[in-house]
C-alpha cells in the first residue's frame, strides 16, 4: 500500500496590518508627537514672553535701573529690594557700595568719588563731551551725561533725560534722527501694559551704534536712556 504524502496545514494568515503599515504609523506617530511637543514648546515660550513683558512693564523704574546697571561699565548690582524699591550698587572704581531708589539709578543719579576720594553728589556730568552726532531729545529735562569714556579704539557713553512726551513722539524723533545719520534700525520693541510703558530702539551702521530705552508710567515723565558707541 502506498502511503499518501503528509498533509501540512497552511500557515495561518496573521490578522492585522502589514509591517510596512505599522512602520508608517510609527513614523506618523513620531511626527504627531513632534508636532504636539513643538506646540507645547511654543505655548510655553509665548507664556514666558508674556511673563517677561509683564515683569518689565509692571515696574518701569526697576526696569530702567536694571538697564542702567547692565550698560554702565562702572556699576555692579549687589542686591535689590522690590518692597522698598531700592538697589544696592558697587562702584567699581572705588569699591564703595551705595543704596539708591530705582528711579535714581534709572536716571543716572549715582554718586561717584573724585580723584581725592570724596563721594560727590550726582550732577549733570559734562554734557559737552557728548559727540555731536548723538541725538538729544529736544523736549527733555534733567539731562545727564551719566558716563562717557574715550580711548584709542572707541567712544562709549550713556545719556539720560526725562520728558512728558509720548513714547510715539520719542520713537519718531529718534527714528528721524537715525535716518538723517543713515543708521539702520535692526530692532524696535514697544510695550504698553497696564499703563506702564517700555520702548527700545536700536540703530547701527558702520562704526556707530545707538540704543535708546524709554521707561515710565502713563501720565508720568518718561525716562530716556541713550547709550552711544563709536569705534575709531
Amino acid at each position: 500500500m502506498t502511503t499518501p504524502p503528509p498533509q501540512y496545514p497552511e500557515a495561518a494568515t496573521k490578522k492585522g496590518l502589514p509591517p510596512l503599515a505599522w512602520a508608517g504609523i510609527g513614523c506618523g506617530g513620531l511626527a504627531l508627537l513632534a508636532v504636539i511637543a513643538g506646540a507645547l514648546l511654543v505655548g510655553t515660550c509665548a507664556k514666558k514672553g508674556i511673563q517677561i513683558a509683564s515683569e518689565l512693564t509692571a515696574n518701569p523704574a526697576k526696569a530702567a535701573a536694571e538697564n542702567m546697571v547692565a550698560r554702565h561699565p562702572g556699576l555692579e548690582k549687589v542686591a535689590m529690594d522690590d518692597a522698598a524699591g531700592h538697589m544696592t550698587l558697587r562702584l567699581k572704581d572705588s569699591g564703595e557700595t551705595v543704596t539708591l531708589g530705582y528711579p535714581e539709578v534709572g536716571q543716572g543719579k549715582i554718586p561717584f568719588k573724585d580723584a581725592a576720594g570724596t563721594l560727590l553728589p550726582p550732577g549733570p556730568g559734562d554734557l559737552s563731551k557728548i559727540p555731536a552726532w548723538v541725538p538729544r531729545y529736544p523736549a527733555a529735562t534733567d539731562e545727564r551725561a551719566v558716563f562717557h569714556d574715550e580711548d584709542r579704539s572707541r567712544i562709549l557713553g550713556i545719556l539720560t533725560a526725562q520728558t512728558t512726551d509720548s513714547s510715539e513722539d520719542i520713537s519718531k524723533f529718534f527714528e528721524d534722527e537715525a535716518s538723517r545719520l543713515s543708521l539702520d534700525s535692526p530692532s524696535r520693541t514697544s510695550m504698553n501694559i497696564n499703563d506702564s510703558i517700555s520702548l527700545q530702539l536700536t540703530f547701527r551702521k558702520g562704526k556707530r551704534e545707538l540704543v535708546v530705552h524709554a521707561f515710565g508710567k502713563s501720565g508720568d515723565p518718561l525716562v530716556i536712556q541713550t547709550t552711544y558707541k563709536e569705534t575709531k
